[in-house]
């Protein structure tokens, strides 16, 4: 749910159990008495739908459906007590596709889709693309590496024959294993917790 933390903070945490109690309630009430609605702690739920159908494709159509309606009641205002409270939630949903992933890796999977919707603006629902698991674990990598090169003085830098708009000349760090581009690195760089170690 979003901004659940909020409610917390400011009514109190009688109020947000009351809001997770009456999240449930909706949720269950979108699916299947087949299907399993959980809580796995704080304000997250897991949804399992059961054999909705044996087609990729119809059954990500299908899943759609379902989350777009979990998405729809639980956009409805909430009466906790003698307060109307309105949230929204973000929701991820990744297909099991067969026995070679885990049920660790599924939620992961929902987890990554998940936090994706809460970064495209909340209150959206989105499917777990492998190639956001790539990019996700290529930054990890990245992130890694670019921290053993700082502690090992592998980076250097050097200025090219080129220059900006404003006729300034570019910089490029060079590593011992070859160029890093700079649009690879900055961000990286400046969402690290201490930027200003690899500027």
């Amino acid at each position: 749910m979003d901004r659940f933390k909020t409610l917390n903070d400011t009514l109190g945490h009688d109020y947000g159990d009351l809001l997770l109690t009456e999240v449930a309630e909706r949720i269950r009430s979108c699916v299947r008495e087949a299907d399993t609605v959980a809580r796995l702690g704080g304000d997250e739920f897991v949804v399992l739908l059961e054999e909705i159908d044996t087609a990729a494709e119809e059954a990500s159509q299908k899943a759609a459906l379902i989350a777009e309606k979990i998405r729809t009641v639980l956009n409805a205002a909430y009466q906790l007590k003698k307060h109307e409270y309105h949230s929204s939630p973000s929701i991820g949903v990744c297909l099991y596709r067969g026995n070679e992933e885990s049920v660790d890796e599924l939620l992961k999977h929902a987890d990554m889709a998940m936090y994706q919707a809460k970064d495209a603006g909340r209150n959206a629902v989105h499917f777990f693309d492998p190639a956001m698991q790539l990019a996700v674990e290529t930054r990890a990598a990245l992130e890694a590496d670019l921290r053993r090169a700082l502690s090992g003085k592998q980076l250097h830098l050097y200025y090219q024959i080129q220059v900006d708009n404003n006729h300034r000349p570019l910089a490029r760090r060079r590593w011992c294993a070859g160029f890093i581009r700079s649009a690879a690195w900055f961000p990286r760089c400046n969402s690290s917790p201490s930027p200003r170690k690899v500027r």
